[in-house]
């Protein structure tokens, strides 16, 4: 038995992981601990989305270290895939672990104590991406579900594929007892993840598929679509996206409003082929929530190129846009692409993108002022309960009376003050 902590980077299906191995461990009767200091185990999680993401991984990696100078530190997620040998030279990690092999990390921490030789890198022939869940054990009152993981798509700028690997899905029969079990223990939402989560094939089932027989089989749980790329977004994916228990949200990678960009990148679309499609799902669903990245500064990107950004996403009049630098990634064909573009051009871009996203973000919420929403309560502070509407509106309830953490209920939209949104309970 052992105390560890946690520390997670990164994307959804690293949280959803990190909250597995988090069951898995306590399974066996060893004590999540909320602090680095009184634990004997850190386990730290690791993104390589962007550069930056590296650094704040090392620096972690560092700072777990000086805190804790006793305890067994592993070191595990994307970042351990893709650059290893840049982790050996910190010298501070006793264990590393790769993605596949995050299910098996209690074992792997008995391996350690007995071998007692640093650092361990361990390997196995054995899959384990699937090998998770959180049913009975979660930090969050909407649950994650990791259905797909890995990617085949190589766009120039992305090391991701690197580091998870090809496209591969989870057992469908496996997916539907843990949504029972998620069910049970009284999960109202179920967030659908994956790395390219429209990729997702088992069984002959595809992500259609899946979403079909998802939302027609517990019809009174409310589903959300972590992120879906848009050569995904085919007409039977339109006819099931109706569904009233799929949440109006829909975020939809674009990275850049030029064509020339895109083609750049290795996008398999274009700003005509994305704008048609965000008309076709707005024909589904009235007022739905539409997100997505963007990536500033992607080398040879001109004036020109910002411009038709700019032009694109207020045509599209998107309710919320991740802004993101260009990260040169070495490994991949964008490292080396030239023209770089001078860091204070990408500065002064990102300035006006926040502006124009700030104001889309209120334009968006602004429709719904006086309408009826449906709110699901992830935290309580004192009388104040914040949660996410079903069109991912963060929602702030103020009530005497007592409401559930995970639970849904009706409210209506009242008005919006400094940036934060009010409403009251309805019944």
């Amino acid at each position: 038995m052992f105390r560890f902590h946690i520390i997670t980077l990164g994307c959804k299906i690293n949280l959803y992981e990190s909250e597995s191995i988090s069951f898995n461990l306590q399974k066996k009767n060893n004590i999540k601990e909320n602090n680095l200091t009184n634990c004997d185990v850190i386990i730290i999680n690791t993104c390589t989305v962007t550069a930056k993401a590296d650094s704040k991984s090392r620096n972690i990696i560092r700072h777990a270290r000086k805190e804790n100078p006793d305890a067994i530190i592993l070191v595990c997620g994307c970042l351990v895939e893709t650059d290893i040998d840049e982790l050996l030279r910190l010298n501070t990690i006793d264990i590393f672990v790769l993605n596949k092999d995050k299910d098996k990390i209690n074992e792997i921490i008995d391996v350690y104590k007995n071998i007692k030789k640093r650092p361990l890198i361990f390997k196995s022939d054995n899959d384990g991406s699937f090998n998770f869940t959180t049913h009975k054990l979660s930090d969050h009152s909407r649950a994650f579900l990791k259905v797909q993981d890995g990617c085949d798509n190589f766009c120039s700028y992305c090391k991701i594929p690197y580091a998870r690997g090809k496209s591969r899905s989870r057992d469908i029969d496996e997916i539907l007892i843990e949504i029972e079990a998620v069910i049970n223990n009284g999960y109202e939402e179920i967030i659908l993840t994956g790395i390219n989560l429209g990729s997702f094939n088992h069984k002959d089932f595809d992500f259609n598929g899946l979403l079909k027989i998802v939302s027609e089989n517990f019809k009174n749980i409310r589903f959300r679509i972590s992120s879906i790329e848009l050569e995904h977004i085919n007409r039977k994916f339109l006819e099931i996206y109706k569904y009233d228990n799929i949440c109006p949200h829909i975020h939809i990678p674009l990275q850049s409003g030029s064509n020339k960009i895109l083609k750049l990148m290795n996008r398999k679309y274009t700003i005509e082929d994305y704008q048609n499609k965000i008309t076709e799902i707005r024909k589904i669903k009235k007022n739905p929530f539409v997100s997505t990245d963007l990536i500033i500064g992607f080398p040879s990107e001109d004036n020109e190129d910002f411009k038709s950004t700019i032009e694109l996403i207020n045509n599209i009049d998107f309710s919320y846009i991740h802004l993101f630098r260009f990260s040169p990634r070495k490994g991949t064909k964008a490292y080396d692409l030239k023209p770089k573009i001078p860091e204070y051009i990408i500065k002064e871009r990102l300035n006006i993108l926040k502006r124009e996203v700030s104001e889309m973000n209120l334009n968006y919420r602004n429709k719904f002022l006086g309408k009826n929403l449906e709110i699901l309560i992830e935290k309580k502070e004192n009388q104040i309960y914040k949660g996410k509407s079903e069109n991912y509106i963060d929602l702030i309830v103020e009530t005497d009376q007592e409401l559930s953490v995970k639970k849904r209920y009706s409210v209506k939209f009242e008005k919006i003050n400094n940036d934060k949104n009010y409403c009251t309970l309805l019944g």
